[in-house]
């Protein structure tokens, strides 16, 4: 792979979903909401906020970033709100261009995955897509949970990001 491949998508790490909300955003929303911050004075804060968020994924390394959906009240805000009828179905889950993102490492709990897992995962995947159209992923957004109560910690986030990516180095080169 070229130098010019690595760094266009699809990529062998990736994150999908967001990032834990600073305290200092936790407040302002709230503030907000009570009707004591002005919507400005939020706005700023949530731009802050996200500009600190992107230059935390610069600093690992992703080469995909994002505003770490800071500006969503939850994990699913918008989008259950602008599909009717959300919900489960029965079906198969199928890729259309056989290719995916396996999300290895849990965004719920501070414990790291180890390596040797995390690989041998990738080569039962390998079985069913080849190993050129894979890559690893989070397996969700480490705010999932609002922010609140959460034992994942900004440096848990890192942990767990430099683990893939020392994983994917590994995999992929």
């Amino acid at each position: 792979m070229t130098t010019a491949d690595k760094n266009r998508p699809p990529f062998r790490i990736d994150h999908v979903g967001s990032f834990l909300r600073p305290e200092r955003l936790l407040v302002a929303a709230r503030e907000a909401k009570a009707g004591t911050l002005e919507p400005a004075a939020y706005r700023a804060v949530q731009d802050e906020c996200i500009s600190d968020i992107v230059a935390f994924q610069e600093e690992i390394g992703l080469q995909a970033v994002t505003d770490g959906e800071l500006r969503r009240r939850s994990w699913s805000a918008g989008f259950i709100d602008a599909v009717d009828g959300f919900g489960l179905r029965e079906g198969t889950l199928g890729f259309r261009d056989e290719s995916g993102d396996l999300g290895l490492v849990s965004t719920k709990t501070p414990e790291l995955e180890s390596e040797e897992d995390i690989k041998r995962r990738i080569d039962e995947a390998a079985n069913f897509i080849p190993l050129d159209r894979l890559g690893i992923s989070p397996q969700c957004g480490f705010s999932s949970g609002g922010g609140r109560g959460q034992p994942i910690t900004q440096d848990n986030t890192r942990s767990k990001i430099e683990l893939l990516q020392r994983v994917a180095r590994g995999v992929w080169g």
